[in-house]
């Protein structure tokens, strides 16, 4: 893909236009008491995004797609789920998403790290741009 063809859209910029091809959104998005680990958090990159619910994080990948209430950001979690840009550059979901993570435990002897499973559910509703 051309490099010049790829763009950033930040918090409306996608609003009522057709994602132009290339495109992926960048930053933060939470709802209320996210910030406290007690809501969903997304934080958008080029190719993935962080999901954040409580102690629970994991990196998956999202697509935007064109569709006819606007545009739809489809998260591939282990059971995907969909957002949706609204007018004032917010992000709407419906239901709740569980996020199966890892969290960090330490190290061993060899400097391995050492992992445990964890599991957080939070629900969807509407993330505000950090």
């Amino acid at each position: 893909m051309d490099a010049r063809a790829t763009g950033v859209f930040g918090v409306s910029d996608l609003v009522g236009k057709p994602i132009p091809m290339g495109a992926f959104l960048s930053g933060v998005y939470s709802v209320a008491g996210a910030a406290g680990g007690s809501g969903l958090r997304v934080a958008f990159s080029v190719d993935d995004v962080v999901l954040d619910c409580g102690d629970a994080h994991v990196k998956k990948s999202y697509a935007l797609q064109n569709s006819s209430s606007g545009v739809a950001i489809n998260i591939a979690n282990d059971k995907p789920f969909t957002l949706a840009l609204q007018p004032n550059g917010s992000l709407a979901g419906s239901s709740a998403v569980t996020i199966n993570g890892r969290l960090l435990t330490g190290t061993d002897a060899g400097g391995n790290y050492s992992f445990k499973p964890i599991s957080a559910s939070c629900p969807v509703g509407t993330l505000a741009p950090n």
